[in-house]
């Protein structure tokens, strides 16, 4: 149940964002013997330094209030389970845009 939180939680967000023409993509894949889950949807460049704040307790790219635990949430629940979760900026050619992409590697 705790998989499915977290994957809910990530497919929120993704649909959250006020970019106007967002694109979600959700992806289930199995490379090198893992299991990957990935959720990803259109959004601006990210430097690295930015990424590292989207786990950090009370973080948000939203201006509601009361915002920024559901990524800090996410990384601590699959911290008690060793699981991996990376963050990274893809570029998608058939959208023409930028992508953050949060892949969960079991």
């Amino acid at each position: 149940y705790e998989l499915i939180e977290v994957l809910g939680n990530l497919i929120d967000n993704a649909f959250e964002t006020e970019i106007k023409d967002n694109v979600v993509i959700i992806s289930f894949l199995r490379k090198y013997g893992n299991d990957i889950i990935e959720v990803s949807n259109k959004h601006p460049r990210i430097e690295e330094e930015g990424i590292e704040k989207f786990f950090e307790k009370e973080f948000s790219t939203k201006k509601k209030k009361g915002r920024g635990y559901g990524l800090y949430n996410i990384k601590e629940r699959l911290k008690k389970y060793d699981v991996e979760i990376l963050v990274e900026n893809e570029y998608r050619e058939e959208y023409e845009s930028n992508f953050i992409s949060f892949r969960i590697i079991i």
